[in-house]
């Protein structure tokens, strides 16, 4: 036991996991103790508008920047990285500009075909596209020069600041859907706050004063980012969000609301947890390729680790999801326990992809990403097809599930033949 505690004192890596997991484990036990109060202040209906909302916002956040901040982590010098920072920061910018002009202009065609989304709702779309941009810029940002310390509090104050905000604009304020969405983008907010501090404090951070020498070469190096990973991450967000929309038109609201909620309380959950060791491996894994050229044993411990976590949630899941659901929340959510079942497939090899999802970027095949998450688009749009034609979301849930896990099988295999390539940068 002892040999272990220095192992892991030593082990700066491991202690960097620890931490984020930990934090994770805090911010995740907070969100599980409000679910239940959230789910008696709001209704299904609420969750149905507000997961509608929050999937359009995240799609347009995907493509907003060209996702220069995720190669933030890889050039050696950090003039390189500052200058993808600002161009991230200003390309959002002027992104949700141009959305809100887009959205003026045809918001009584939106409002007309959307009528559960009110005008209010949808003007806060570029707000929601900056906010967003901005705290995955900072993350990737902090993530670079180590300051897990700020990942760390951001863990436990974003979903402590969602949901004690929630909780007030519910059940004082009476605001519904806006409280809902109110209370996200007031968490995003604070822990961006958070995360820009380093930057005033520490000379080095100061992406903003760094010159832009070098530019054009610095972006046509990271070309495949724009070209390739943001088109791969809007594939990725759409088969995530599309869902909710589309069977928003399909379905009734309360079981729209149940696969939201079922996202909100145990897929999400589950991804940010993968998150806090993604945070980690992502600066660690390209400073091993900076270094060596390979990623290798960066990517095979981290396979066995996460096979490890995914296992445990996704049994539970998969043998007391429905009773969980109707204890914790109520009875009229036992479906979406149900909901929650099926996905165990799709919820176990997601966790591991999620993380280790980054190897491919650090050796430059973000092509590969866009064709395996195309693949998975495609089948969720087979799989809303047959569940406009027989009005069954099960039929949907089992296609999606059994789909992506193949998917992301293979992509795992791939992302592990990769890793034993040594390619010096």
């Amino acid at each position: 036991m002892k040999k272990i505690v220095n192992k892991v004192k030593k082990s700066e890596f491991t202690r960097n996991i620890i931490k984020l997991v930990f934090g994770t484990s805090i911010g995740q036990l907070i969100m599980f103790l409000a679910a239940p109060i959230l789910t008696r202040i709001y209704s299904p209906e609420d969750f149905s508008v507000f997961g509608v909302c929050v999937a359009f916002i995240y799609i347009l956040q995907i493509i907003s920047n060209g996702k220069y901040e995720e190669a933030s982590l890889l050039p050696k010098e950090n003039t390189k990285a500052a200058n993808l920072v600002c161009v991230s920061i200003i390309s959002s910018t002027i992104f949700a500009i141009l959305t809100t002009i887009i959205l003026y202009l045809t918001k009584d065609y939106i409002l007309e075909r959307l009528t559960n989304i009110n005008a209010q709702i949808l003007f806060l779309t570029p707000f929601g596209i900056i906010i967003i941009s901005l705290y995955n810029i900072l993350m990737f940002w902090n993530t670079r020069f180590k300051k897990f310390k700020n990942l760390f509090a951001c863990k436990i104050i974003q979903p402590l600041t969602n949901a004690l905000t929630a909780i007030i604009c519910g059940y004082y304020f009476n605001l519904n859907t806006l409280g809902l969405i109110i209370a996200i983008f007031t968490a995003v907010t604070i822990t961006s706050i958070i995360l820009l501090i380093p930057s005033l404090t520490n000379k080095e951070m100061k992406f903003w004063e760094y010159k832009f020498s070098n530019l054009k070469q610095t972006l046509l190096t990271y070309k495949k980012f724009p070209l390739f990973l943001s088109f791969s991450f809007l594939m990725e967000n759409a088969t995530l969000r599309l869902p909710i929309i589309i069977l928003s038109g399909i379905l009734s609201h309360s079981l729209v609301g149940m696969y939201t909620l079922m996202e909100r309380v145990l897929i999400t959950p589950i991804f940010i947890f993968s998150m806090a060791i993604k945070d980690v491996f992502n600066q660690k894994a390209a400073e091993d390729f900076k270094k060596t050229g390979s990623t290798h044993n960066i990517y095979k411990n981290n396979l066995i680790l996460l096979s490890i976590i995914a296992i445990f949630p996704c049994l539970i899941l998969a043998i007391w999801g429905p009773d969980l659901f109707a204890i914790v929340f109520g009875e009229k959510w036992r479906f979406a326990g149900e909901m929650a079942k099926i996905m165990t497939p799709a919820l176990f090899t997601r966790i591991i992809s999620f993380t280790l999802i980054y190897n491919f970027q650090i050796h430059n095949k973000q092509d590969l990403t866009l064709i395996f998450q195309t693949l998975t688009f495609i089948a969720v749009l087979v799989g809303l097809y047959l569940t406009s034609r027989s009005l069954d979301i099960t039929t949907f849930l089992w296609i999606y599930s059994i789909s992506d896990a193949l998917i992301k099988t293979a992509m795992i295999i791939k992302g592990y033949q990769l890793s034993k390539k040594t390619i010096y940068p």
